[in-house]
C-alpha cells in the first residue's frame, strides 16, 4: 500500500478443481484503500507477494534470522516478543529531502545519466519502535520507476541507501544491491531510513551476459542452493537447486522458467537451472503443502490442477499507417486477454521502446527517424508461471509535410516563449476533457500537464502540436487540474516556456439509469433509481406530458429532498430520502396536482467541489408515471 493510493490484489486458487464441472475456480479480487502506507508482515503463515510500491520480501519465519543484532532508534535491542509485530512503513519524503537525494544520485551517475528516480522512506517498525538496522540482510521488493520496465534497453537500475545523523539529516549514501525481476525491483538492505530507485543510461561498454533469478518458497519448506534467495547466472552457466520438505510436508509445485516442474520425489528433489532456458527477473518458486491434505486428496482421487496463463490475442486494425513529421503516431491493438497480470512492451525494428509498456503506442509528434515496425509483446503471469504472445507487424511511414519542424535550427540566442494564456477546459462527453489555449508565438508545440494526486505533482500527459486537446478515459465525475506551456526545438534541443495558470474541472458524470416510479397517491409519487458514483446531488424535472413544459424542479442533497420555488427563489425541504440495500435511492414526490395524470420525469446527477464548477451529467431517459 502506497501513501493516498489504492491497491488491488488478484488471487488464483490452486489445487482445486470442481467434482462435477471439471473447473478450476475463478480468481477474486480485493480491493485497499486508506491514507497511511502499513504493509503488515505475517511471522508465520502464507502470505501473498504483491510487487509494487515497498514491501518485506521473505520466504521464512524473521524470527530464525540473527535478530540478537537488531538495533531500535534508541539503541535498544529487538526482543523475540517484537519480532511478532514487525510493520513496514512507507512514505514519501519531504521535498528538501527528495532534492537532496536527487543531487547526490546526480553527482554519483553524472545528471544526463538518470532517466527517472523514485524516493521512499521506508521504516521498519514493531511496538511502536523503528527499526535501524539488522543483523541479515532483509529483501524488499519495490516497483519500477514510472514509465520503465525489466525489459528496456539501455536502461539499468539502481538502488542507493541513505544515511541520516541523529538530527535526521542526510549525511551520505551508499548503493545497495539490486536484482531486477519482471515485476520489479529487489533491494538487500540491513539498515532503514531514505531510499532511491533509479534508472540510468546503461554503459554499452559492458555487455550484460548475466541472469538474476529471485528464489521463492511458502511455507514448509525451503529451497538451498542460493542462501541470499537470488540466483546470479554467467552466460552459459548452470546452478543446481535443491528443493526439500520439512516435515509433515510435501512438495506440490515447482515453478523455473515460468513453467511448472515436473515433481520426481515429493520430500526431496533437485532441479537444475540453465541461463539458456530462462530470462533475467524470472522468479523459481516452490510451493509446499501439509502431508494431510495431499493424502486426503489422493483418497478423494482428486488431481491437484496448477493455473495455466493463456496467452493473449493481439490484432492490429492496420498493417500499416502513414503519418506526416509533427503529426501524432497512436497505434491501438485489439487484445483479447484472459485472467492474470499483464505487462507491455512496444518493439521499433526488433528493440524494446523505452518507456513504451502500455496497450497502445502513442508518439506525441513524429519525426523521420520514427519509421520502421512496430510490434507488441504481451506478458501474462499468473503467479509465477508466465506466458507470452507477439503481435504481428506494423509499418509505420513518415513523410514530410508542410511547416514541418527544423530539428536543428540555430538560435543566436535562448527563445523568448511567452506564457500560453485563455486556456480553458470542458467536459462535453463522459470521461473526456477538451483543453483550448491561444497560439503562442515561434512555438513549434505544446506539453500538457495533469496533476496526479499519487505523485503529488504535475505529469505530461502529451505533446501536441495544435492549440487543443482532448484527454480521454477520465474517471466519470472526479475533479481534474491542467497547465500548459509552449515549446521549441532548436540548437539541438527542447526549450520550454513558462507554465500557463491552472485550470480546474470536473469530469462529466455518468447520467442516472434505472429510474423507476409509481404512483403512491393522486398527489404523490414515488422514485426509484442506481446511485451515481462520485455524484453529491441530483436534479429531478418534472414534465406536463401532454404540453411538455417543465412544472417542478426537485433536488436531493444529502439525505433530504427539496423543492424549488420559482417565486421566492429558494429551494424547501420536503421530507428524508432512503437508502435500500441495493445501493437504489428511494424518494417520494409529494403536492403533486391531482390534475396531472400522466407526469414526466428526467434526472441529472451533479458533483461540486470547492474551487471547481459544479458538472452536471448529461439527462436521464424519460419516465413516465400514470
Amino acid at each position: 500500500m502506497w501513501l493516498d493510493d489504492m491497491v488491488s490484489y488478484f488471487f488464483d486458487t490452486t489445487g482445486l478443481i470442481g467434482k462435477k464441472s471439471g473447473k478450476v475456480p475463478k480468481n477474486f479480487c480485493y480491493t485497499a484503500a486508506q491514507r497511511n502506507a502499513v504493509c503488515a508482515y505475517r511471522a508465520r503463515g502464507y502470505y501473498w507477494n504483491f510487487f509494487g510500491r515497498p514491501q518485506l520480501l521473505e520466504n521464512s519465519d524473521l524470527s530464525q534470522k540473527n535478530f540478537q543484532e537488531w538495533k531500535t532508534e534508541d539503541g535498544s535491542s529487538v526482543t523475540p516478543e517484537m519480532m511478532t509485530g514487525l510493520t513496514l512503513v512507507a512514505s514519501s519524503p519531504s521535498h528538501a529531502q527528495t532534492d537532496t537525494m536527487n543531487n547526490m544520485v546526480n553527482e554519483q551517475l553524472s545528471e544526463g545519466n538518470v532517466l527517472k528516480s523514485e524516493t521512499y522512506n521506508i521504516r521498519l517498525l514493531t511496538c511502536k519502535q523503528n527499526v535501524v538496522s539488522v543483523g541479515d540482510s532483509i529483501r524488499l521488493s519495490v516497483g519500477f520507476p514510472p514509465g520503465y520496465g525489466a525489459n528496456d534497453e539501455g536502461v539499468t537500475f539502481k538502488a542507493y541507501h541513505f544515511k541520516r545523523d541523529k538530527n535526521g539529516e542526510i549525511i551520505g549514501m551508499e548503493e545497495v544491491p539490486c536484482t531486477v525481476t519482471q515485476y520489479g525491483l529487489v533491494i538487500l538492505c540491513k539498515s532503514f531510513s531514505p531510499f532511491a530507485i533509479v534508472a540510468a543510461k546503461d554503459d554499452t561498454t559492458e555487455e550484460k551476459k548475466s541472469k538474476s533469478l529471485l528464489v521463492s518458497y511458502t511455507q514448509g519448506g525451503k529451497v538451498s542452493g542460493d542462501e541470499a534467495g537470488i540466483v546470479t547466472l554467467k552466460e552459459g552457466e548452470s546452478k543446481e537447486l535443491t528443493i526439500q520438505a520439512d516435515d509433515n510436508y510435501v512438495i506440490d509445485a515447482v515453478i523455473a522458467g515460468g513453467k511448472y516442474q515436473e515433481i520426481t520425489d515429493k520430500k526431496s528433489m533437485k532441479i537444475k537451472i540453465d541461463s539458456k532456458e530462462v530470462s533475467n527477473g524470472d522468479i523459481i518458486e516452490a510451493q509446499f503443502v501439509t502431508q494431510t491434505a495431499a493424502k486426503k486428496e489422493e483418497e478423494r482421487g482428486e488431481t491437484a490442477v496448477h493455473p495455466n496463463p493463456k496467452p493473449a490475442s493481439i490484432k492490429f486494425p492496420k498493417n500499416s499507417i502513414s503519418v506526416k513529421e509533427k503529426e501524432r503516431i497512436e497505434i491501438i491493438p485489439d487484445i483479447t486477454a484472459a485472467d492474470g497480470v499483464h505487462s507491455y512492451q512496444w518493439y521499433k525494428d526488433g528493440v524494446a521502446l523505452a518507456g513504451q509498456t502500455s496497450e497502445k503506442l502513442l508518439i506525441p509528434t513524429a519525426a523521420k527517424k520514427d519509421a520502421g515496425k512496430y510490434s507488441l509483446t504481451i506478458t501474462t503471469m499468473i503467479g509465477a508461471v508466465v506466458t507470452k504472445s507477439t503481435s504481428g507487424i506494423c509499418n509505420v511511414t513518415v513523410t514530410g509535410g508542410t511547416g514541418q519542424i527544423n530539428w536543428q535550427k540555430p538560435l543566436d540566442s535562448k527563445p523568448n516563449l511567452t506564457v500560453v494564456s485563455g486556456l480553458k477546459a470542458i467536459s462535453e462527453k463522459m470521461g473526456q476533457v477538451k483543453l483550448r489555449w491561444n497560439k503562442v508565438t515561434d512555438a513549434d508545440g505544446y506539453q500538457v500537464l495533469r496533476y496526479d494526486s499519487v505523485q503529488k505533482k504535475y505529469v505530461t500527459v502529451a505533446n501536441v502540436t495544435t492549440t487543443a486537446y482532448t484527454d480521454k478515459k477520465r474517471t466519470a465525475g472526479k475533479p481534474c487540474r491542467y497547465k500548459v506551456m509552449a515549446f521549441q526545438r532548436a540548437n539541438a534541443r527542447v526549450y520550454y516556456g513558462p507554465l500557463s495558470q491552472v485550470i480546474k474541472v470536473i469530469v462529466k458524470p455518468k447520467t442516472p439509469a434505472g429510474i423507476k416510479g409509481k404512483r403512491l397517491s393522486r398527489t404523490s409519487v414515488q422514485l426509484r433509481f442506481k446511485s451515481v458514483k462520485n455524484a453529491v446531488s441530483y436534479r429531478i424535472y418534472q414534465y406536463s406530458k401532454s404540453s411538455g413544459k417543465k412544472i417542478a424542479t426537485y433536488k436531493i442533497q444529502g439525505k433530504k429532498l427539496y423543492l424549488y420555488n420559482r417565486k421566492t427563489k429558494r429551494w424547501h425541504s420536503m421530507n428524508k430520502i432512503k437508502k435500500a440495500k441495493n445501493g437504489r435511492i428511494i424518494c417520494t414526490l409529494a403536492a403533486i396536482k391531482q390534475s396531472n395524470k400522466k407526469i414526466v420525469f428526467r434526472m441529472k446527477a451533479s458533483v461540486s467541489k470547492k474551487g471547481y464548477r459544479t458538472q452536471y451529467s448529461a439527462a436521464s431517459k424519460k419516465v413516465i408515471v400514470k
